[in-house]
């Protein structure tokens, strides 16, 4: 899908319970690049289970760690998420027109939320315009529904952030516009699942020539594979988190590229303006627009808040049990105290996106030799031991030393932790093998046999060693590691390995950045 010539900059906010990933992206000669980038530990006390509950300070922070990333742009879209307060669903209704839609979804909407109607932000889209869907068939529309207190808190945060809203969003139509829409066709077409396993929970959207058609979360994630690395070594939490990411690799066994669409979801739009709408206010629909147009290609001349796409329904970056906090890679452990990226000067200890003069050898230095989850990454000092040798500081020993391999010569320590990591971790990535399986073949029915064609793996536990090969093996389904970067050229001092070894972590703030710069494609022609 093409963008603009020119337009921006905007910033993409993700806001997790444990992280705040950020992104500044303007688009030049039709292409976005970006301007700045930045991932850091979200506030104690400010977000809980997803919901924000100080918005004041969660906002001052924000505007902290902007400024110290070079990120100066005002112009702000962020995205809603969570199970409690965010009901998202793709339902069937008759073929009808717009004005009998408009009437049907009030009943709908009562029949879908939890909580009251009357204090909620809604919206909703059909899938497919009436006009082609042969008669006597249903058609499918999108229903979007926040509770107002949801909306109004990221507001509050935008305000206290020193940031203008143009517009709330919604997670699976950020990440679509990532991976998706600004490919402008590079990749096949097809029907794409994108799989976001985060810390405490696994989202599945699949889209049908760039639309949203399904969306599931699965209680397996990050954090589960810590717990089992934890419980069968006996270690604690923390050690076991260094572990999952410095050792850990999904077996090579079985269990039991690129990727762009053209097409999209036309706008959710409450048309309010944000310099005008009253923290507590109600919010109207949009009048006008196309239902066909794609969201990541809705342009609007005025600000507006919606709440567009298909949720999660769950976040992807939970607090784990315990308190131990977890890093983007979607396992508790320390998270950076200041934006690796910043073009700043650079730290008394490297870091491999340091900032100031670049050295030889690049911009801010070679990138690490280690893995994305080995020691000495922007995440975490590095462990003094050998990344893949036994710390016995930390570890305090060998688990039962000089094991000896079935009918071959004693194991290493190193070969006994890894043996040991594995056979903890392949439960839980079976189950969640099973778990995707389900959704995919659920899909399959639905679309009359028409199931995913390509996978993209994005989240923080994306970088999981053998991940995508262990889920392509057991899926029968291709899978890559989505780069919600390679369409965007880097206008900033950062290593551009470094920028792709993380990236994984970014595509709803580089989805929520870019949703303005997409063109706004010529309304279809009626049929006659």
């Amino acid at each position: 899908m093409p963008l603009k010539k020119s337009g921006g900059p905007f910033v993409g906010l993700d806001i997790g319970s444990t992280t705040i990933k950020a992104c500044e992206i303007e688009c030049r000669g039709g292409r976005p690049v970006l301007r700045g980038i930045t991932v850091f530990p979200t506030p104690a006390d400010t977000v809980v289970n997803n919901e924000i509950v100080d918005p004041v300070n969660l906002g001052k922070a924000i505007r902290r760690e902007l400024q110290k990333a070079g990120i100066r742009c005002n112009k702000a879209i962020t995205a809603v998420s969570g199970q409690s307060s965010l009901v998202v669903r793709i339902i069937e209704v008759p073929r009808m027109t717009k004005a009998e839609l408009d009437e049907t979804m009030k009943w709908e909407i009562e029949r879908h939320v939890p909580f009251a109607a009357e204090q909620t932000v809604k919206a909703y889209q059909p899938l497919t315009s009436a006009d082609d869907v042969p008669d006597g068939q249903n058609m499918e529309v999108l229903l979007a529904v926040a509770q107002e207190s949801l909306v109004n808190r990221h507001l509050e945060v935008l305000q206290a952030a020193g940031l203008k809203p143009v517009a709330i969003d919604i997670e699976p139509l950020a990440i679509s516009r990532a991976l998706i829409d600004i490919s402008n066709g590079a990749s096949p077409a097809g029907v794409v699942a994108v799989v976001d396993v985060g810390a405490s929970t696994t989202d599945v959207s699949i889209y049908r020539d760039g639309t949203i058609a399904f969306t599931r979360s699965i209680q397996i994630a990050g954090n589960n594979l810590t717990k089992a690395i934890a419980d069968t070594l006996g270690r604690p939490r923390a050690h076991a988190e260094q572990l999952t990411r410095d050792q850990a690799r999904a077996p090579e066994q079985s269990a039991s590229g690129d990727f762009g669409l053209d097409g999209g979801l036309g706008p959710l739009d409450f048309g309010v303006e944000p310099d005008e709408a009253p923290l507590g206010g109600s919010f109207g629909m949009a009048a006008g627009g196309d239902p066909g147009a794609s969201t990541a290609s809705d342009t609007h001349s005025e600000a507006t808040f919606d709440v567009a796409g298909s949720g999660f329904g769950a976040e992807a970056f939970t607090t784990p049990a315990g308190g131990a906090p977890a890093s983007p890679f979607g396992v508790a452990g320390p998270t950076p105290a200041a934006n690796p990226f910043a073009p700043a000067a650079a730290p008394a200890a490297p870091n491999p996106f340091g900032g100031g003069e670049a050295p030889a050898g690049g911009l801010f230095g070679p990138a690490p030799q280690a893995s994305p989850f080995g020691g000495g990454d922007l995440f975490g000092p590095a462990p003094q031991a050998s990344p893949f040798g036994l710390n016995e500081e930390l570890f305090g020993g060998p688990p039962g030393g000089g094991a000896t391999g079935a009918g071959g010569p004693p194991m290493s320590d190193e070969d006994l932790l890894k043996a040991q990591i594995s056979d903890a971790i392949s439960g839980v990535l079976s189950e969640l093998v099973t778990e995707l399986q389900r959704s995919l073949d659920f899909f399959r029915n639905r679309a009359n046999g028409m199931g995913a064609q390509h996978i993209v793996l994005t989240g923080g536990t994306a970088q999981l060693l053998g991940l995508s090969d262990y889920l392509s093996s057991n899926l029968g389904v291709p899978v890559a590691v989505g780069d919600p970067l390679q369409y965007v050229t880097t206008g900033m001092k950062a290593d551009p390995g470094n920028l792709a070894a993380f990236s994984s972590v970014f595509p709803v703030s580089v989805g929520l950045a870019v949703r303005e710069l997409l063109q706004e494609p010529a309304p279809a022609r009626r049929k006659r």
